[in-house]
């Protein structure tokens, strides 16, 4: 009976440690590679919707030492942003290209109601 107990409790340590290690980055990241520090961090509080957006996708694409600590704090921002701009976890996608397109080619290309070049 112990031996039994023992494999139960030891598989679902095994779980909940897998369950850990899987809460890198999520899904919309795709193949995106991204390098996050206590920048972006700091970014993804911001009050500018772009800073904001680009900054939540680069820390939740890459995670590293100076993400991990904070990810609660961003995935709370990233769900404020969300509701503010109606925003559905699809969307982040363009979230993650937002963010990876560092010509601004896609800022330039965007036109919106009192956008200035």
């Amino acid at each position: 009976m112990k031996h039994y107990v023992f494999v139960v409790v030891a598989g679902l340590a095994w779980l909940g440690g897998a369950k850990l290690a899987s809460a890198g980055a999520p899904a919309w990241c795709g193949s995106a590679k991204f390098e996050a520090n206590s920048s972006d961090v700091r970014s993804a509080a911001s009050n500018d919707p772009g800073q904001a957006i680009a900054a939540i996708a680069t820390a939740l694409c890459a995670g590293g030492a100076d993400v991990e600590p904070h990810r609660a704090e961003i995935e709370a921002a990233r769900v404020a942003w969300s509701k503010k701009l109606a925003m559905q976890d699809a969307d982040w996608v363009d979230a993650v290209a937002f963010a990876s397109d560092r010509s601004h080619a896609l800022r330039r290309t965007c036109p919106r109601r009192g956008w200035r070049r």
